[in-house]
């Protein structure tokens, strides 16, 4: 039977609660600790706020292998229904698709950013589904269902610049 090293003579306390309020407002990153809101949170590992309350992460599964660079972006792009998404990922300056759970991806879907730190936003209009995917050091990438489109505005003479490159379809 395990024994304490000091007796609590006194049986005073050592310890005591406090209540904290769950961080339902999310991740604060900005403020200072004592600025904070009560429902701010300074870390949400493993935490997913949600409206009212916090719910616990639910694990994890591998999405792709095999690469020998870490993954520094995801893109979702969304083709307008059920079972159309696909997802892609960025590293060593290559965008491969890696809508497949635990496959190696093959060839990159776009090649030769300068850095695989990407930003994106998903639209729609009367020509289809877009995702423009923007670097800041690189021709800007803007794919559509199964084609990676290229374009860029020559600083020098205001021509367009464009090439395309076919993307495997996911299936």
């Amino acid at each position: 039977m395990r024994s304490a090293k000091r007796q609590n003579q006194g049986h005073a306390r050592v310890s005591s609660s406090y209540s904290l309020a769950a961080p339902v407002l999310g991740w604060d990153a900005q403020s200072p600790i004592a600025a904070m809101k009560p429902g701010n949170a300074v870390t949400l590992d493993n935490w997913t706020p949600r409206p009212g309350y916090v719910e616990a992460r639910r694990g994890f599964r591998e999405q792709s292998v095999g690469l020998d660079h870490p993954v520094e972006s995801l893109i979702i792009w969304t083709g307008g229904g059920e079972g159309n998404d696909q997802i892609f990922q960025c590293a060593d300056g290559n965008i491969y698709d890696a809508t497949e759970f635990g496959i190696a991806p093959g060839s990159a879907v776009y090649g030769s950013t300068v850095n695989s730190r990407i930003q994106y936003v998903n639209f729609s209009n009367d020509g289809g589904y877009w995702t423009i995917c923007v670097n800041g050091s690189a021709t800007p990438a803007i794919t559509a269902s199964n084609t990676c489109v290229c374009r860029a505005r020559s600083s020098t003479s205001g021509a367009d610049q464009s090439a395309n490159r076919s993307r495997p379809a996911s299936g």
